[in-house]
């Protein structure tokens, strides 16, 4: 319906504005506290796919963002990890199709996110790769090709 597009299209557009937030990683304190990353996360279930592709493009930036000290990256990981955001991750994962070029970006950036996770804090490993279900995605992928 109409009267939807005109909000999706206010969030998608505030989506990209808060991918300046990469350029300042010294605020991923003052953004965490801000409560929104949980808010963000819920976002990864959205029915459009252009949102919820890029709530990991922005998470990827945050997680890559080449200025950000170790703090930094530790707040932001500690909030990811949460929020339980490596299972939403990888439910988000399950629904994309990696013969599509944005979609095969989006499980690029997602597995980009993973290594942020895992380099900030290595101890939740097992998490990721069982918990949430990381090693058999991984696994399903390698026997498809």
């Amino acid at each position: 319906p109409e009267k939807f597009m005109d909000s999706e299209l206010e969030l998608y557009q505030e989506l990209k504005r808060l991918h300046v937030l990469a350029t300042a990683p010294e605020l991923y304190p003052s953004f965490i506290r801000t409560r929104c990353i949980g808010s963000l996360l819920g976002l990864l279930a959205h029915e459009n796919s252009d949102i919820s592709m890029d709530v990991v493009d922005l998470f990827h930036e945050l997680a890559d963002a080449d200025d950000s000290t170790p703090e930094d990256s530790a707040a932001l990981v500690g909030s990811l990890l949460e929020h339980e955001a490596p299972m939403l991750l990888m439910e988000h994962l399950q629904r994309l199709d990696e013969g599509e070029e944005e979609e095969a970006k989006t499980v690029h950036n997602t597995l980009a996110i993973f290594e942020a996770l895992l380099e900030s804090k290595p101890e939740v490993a097992e998490e990721l790769a069982q918990k949430a279900g990381l090693m058999k995605w991984l696994l399903t992928r390698i026997k498809r090709r």
